[in-house]
């Protein structure tokens, strides 16, 4: 039986769900070149799920290797007070892993439509 912690769970399912989003995006427009505005909105969804597909691949390789480093008979010696810090909640990885990419990908795009996209003669 694999366990596997709910920070965990999560990190995976999105890291593969943004994965499966880059590849499908990337399958799905590189060949949409005729048609401007489609390839500026495929390479708005190519630049947001790249960001994205990275910062969770960060936090599941950070969760491993928090899970894999821990040392379990310390962990059940331990009687002292309780812990003061607060354990990084589910929610704060969604900020960070879809809210700076978003962020990035808006600014990026508020500065000019023509960093997406492809120019005349790509062909």
């Amino acid at each position: 039986v694999i366990r596997i912690s709910r920070n965990g769970w999560h990190t995976l399912l999105n890291f593969l769900f943004h994965t499966g989003l880059t590849f499908g995006v990337f399958a799905g427009g590189i060949n949409q070149i005729n048609l401007p505005f489609v390839c500026q909105i495929v390479g708005i969804l190519l630049h947001y799920a790249s960001l994205s597909t990275m910062l969770w691949l960060m936090f599941t390789a950070r969760n491993i290797c928090k899970d894999v480093s821990k040392d379990p008979i310390r962990a059940q010696e331990r009687n002292g007070p309780a812990q003061t810090h607060t354990k990084p909640t589910i929610l704060r990885f969604y900020l960070v892993c879809d809210g700076i990419p978003l962020v990035i990908v808006g600014v990026t795009a508020a500065f000019g439509m023509d960093n997406y996209g492809s120019r005349d003669g790509a062909l």
